[in-house]
């Protein structure tokens, strides 16, 4: 299987100044939580749905979230991909503050920070496969434009699809659709590749097919993070965080464990 294609862009960044205080920091791992609390409605007496999260991911590996429903696994989601800011605490990724970010710098750094797999796909009927996995690299601009068509058929070659490119996505199966996202989610080349219950919707052979998929591109360097209820992750993660109304509860090495154990809190 090909690795994906790695690009150089010059265009100037759209984020904030690496030099402005509390933007930029650099630190040994790709992802840092410090003391991360989230209420929702008033920040006093709201409800809160995570509290004291602090974690550190390494550069590469596949991570799994899992607990039951309400333990926190989407609003922990949200906060690592800056769609929703924390009542307290500070989020790091690549760098980049990610609590500090507003509603602007956010949806810039989101576009070439972060890959997000969803459960039910969100691909635009309207547009091809094809379409779809170049439409990221359009809004961003950071991938020429006469390299795109290129990167995106390299891509659905990586996730086994390139024959439908030209293809709508309602002709496709559910698992053709997923891959079709991750694909997309990877157009730009992002460090952090987060998949929010990316199999809640497929069969169990198909599941197994797009985990396989997640744990390659990990092997590739992407960290990989997995918000899930399966316990079949623990097959193909590194790693597996366990959250219980809001809280870590566990913290436990996967079957595919490479993670030193100083990373792990």
């Amino acid at each position: 299987m090909k690795q994906p294609v790695h690009f150089n862009s010059n265009a100037p960044s759209t984020l904030a100044s690496p030099d402005e205080p509390g933007v930029r920091r650099h630190l040994p791992d790709l992802v840092q939580l410090t003391a991360v609390s989230k209420r929702y409605g008033d920040p006093v007496t709201g409800e809160l749905a995570l509290q004291d999260i602090s974690l550190r991911l390494k550069r590469g590996g596949l991570t799994a979230i899992v607990g039951k429903s309400g333990s926190g696994k989407s609003t922990l989601l949200n906060l690592l991909t800056g769609t929703d800011q924390p009542t307290s605490g500070e989020i790091f990724v690549a760098g980049t503050a990610v609590h500090a970010l507003n509603e602007t710098t956010g949806a810039h750094w989101r576009g070439a920070s972060v890959g997000i797999v969803f459960q039910f796909f969100q691909l635009l009927p309207a547009l091809t496969v094809l379409e779809n996995v170049v439409l990221p690299m359009a809004l961003l601009a950071r991938v020429p434009s006469r390299q795109r068509e290129a990167r995106a058929r390299e891509l659905l070659g990586l996730v086994g699809i390139a024959d439908h490119a030209h293809k709508l996505p309602t002709s496709l199966s559910g698992g053709q659709q997923q891959r079709c996202a991750i694909a997309r989610a990877l157009a730009n080349n992002p460090p952090l590749l987060v998949a929010d219950e990316p199999t809640g919707n497929l069969d169990s052979r198909t599941a197994d097919d797009v985990l396989a998929l997640l744990r390659r591109q990990a092997d590739l360097g992407t960290t990989v993070v997995v918000v899930t209820h399966e316990q079949d992750i623990a097959r193909v993660a590194d790693r597996i965080i366990t959250l219980a109304d809001g809280r870590v509860v566990t913290d436990e090495p996967g079957s595919r464990s490479t993670a030193h154990p100083a990373q792990r809190r």
